[in-house]
């Protein structure tokens, strides 16, 4: 394969959509594995009962749920993460910046006798 055509963006997203389709593929499989664990305590018959119907409904909706929110976490703790550290280098400028006039006030009294 051409290592060229790693940058052609069209394969950029094919790619990026079959991770995405993998990952649902993942949380589908856990998904029905924890619910699935959870629900049909016997063997299953040609239809669930309403309560394992119920119970299989609920569950998916809680495990959908917890996993919006930890998205949702993870990508405010990014956020939070980046925030801090463009923070700590505009910090870290500012007081180089401040270190530096201070430098070039205290350099430019010394020369200057009228001071």
């Amino acid at each position: 394969m051409d290592p060229s055509a790693l940058n052609n963006p069209q394969l950029q997203q094919l790619i990026n959509q079959e991770k995405e389709r993998a990952m649902a593929n993942e949380m589908i499989a856990k998904l029905t594995s924890a619910c699935w664990d959870k629900c049909i305590t016997g063997t299953p018959g040609s239809k669930f009962s309403s309560s394992e119907s119920n119970c299989l409904s609920n569950c998916a909706q809680r495990y959908m749920d917890m996993s919006m929110m930890i998205v949702k976490r993870d990508k405010d703790t990014f956020h939070m993460l980046a925030r801090f550290t463009r923070e700590a280098k505009e910090s870290s400028y500012i007081r180089k910046k401040t270190k530096t006039m201070y430098t070039n006030i205290y350099y430019r009294k010394k020369q200057d006798p009228t001071h």
